[in-house]
């Protein structure tokens, strides 16, 4: 091979080796953010265990443990760490289907619950991380419930949450809370959807 073709076959392998090195800057650019710094996620799917009480009196009126406003409280495990949580009641009724229709609202705290001679210490246990409101059917015969809704307010580590559906479902039967054993309540889970 003479002097000019081997200029030529440089030449061809320079453009080749190039065209390589553009590619590879290119790959490694549309990877790069991918795999670059923290990961977030928009949406983990997320559950939470949920052990509430019944803040019902036996005239059917609220504040068994006080706070007349809240009609179940207790806690929620969430990220590995234990929460307080509370629903409180917007509307219900007894369906012709035989289940009880309601609507209600919730709230997250930082900390949890704490009972002092059978009543709640405080009525919301620290700052709320996350809220919103829901509706749902609750079978009066088996003690099944289940309801559907949306958050509404999300902040610290839960600000991804704003504006997702939550489902919350579960059983009531007698539990035990803190000092309180065989009260009426539930386990139930919550989770995004």
């Amino acid at each position: 091979m003479g002097a000019r073709g081997m200029g030529r076959e440089t030449g061809n392998m320079r453009r080749l080796l190039t065209l390589l090195t553009v590619i590879t800057a290119l790959t490694m650019v549309m990877v790069a953010p991918a795999s670059a710094g923290p990961q977030h996620h928009p949406h983990h799917p997320l559950g939470g265990e949920q052990v509430m009480v019944l803040n019902e009196k036996p005239d059917g009126t609220l504040g068994q443990y006080g706070c007349e406003e809240i009609s179940w409280f207790g806690t929620i495990e969430l990220y590995g760490r234990t929460y307080g949580m509370a629903l409180y009641p917007i509307d219900g009724y007894l369906g012709d289907d035989g289940l009880y229709h309601y609507e209600e609202s919730w709230r997250i705290f930082r900390n949890t619950f704490k009972l002092r001679d059978g009543f709640l210490k405080r009525c919301e246990p620290g700052k709320v991380l996350a809220a919103g409101e829901d509706a749902g059917t609750w079978s009066l015969d088996t003690g099944e419930f289940e309801s559907y809704g949306v958050v509404e307010f999300a902040t610290w580590r839960f600000r991804h949450w704003q504006g997702h559906t939550v489902r919350q479902q579960g059983i009531t039967e007698p539990i035990d809370f803190g000092d309180l054993e065989d009260v009426f309540g539930f386990y139930g889970t919550f989770e995004l959807l």
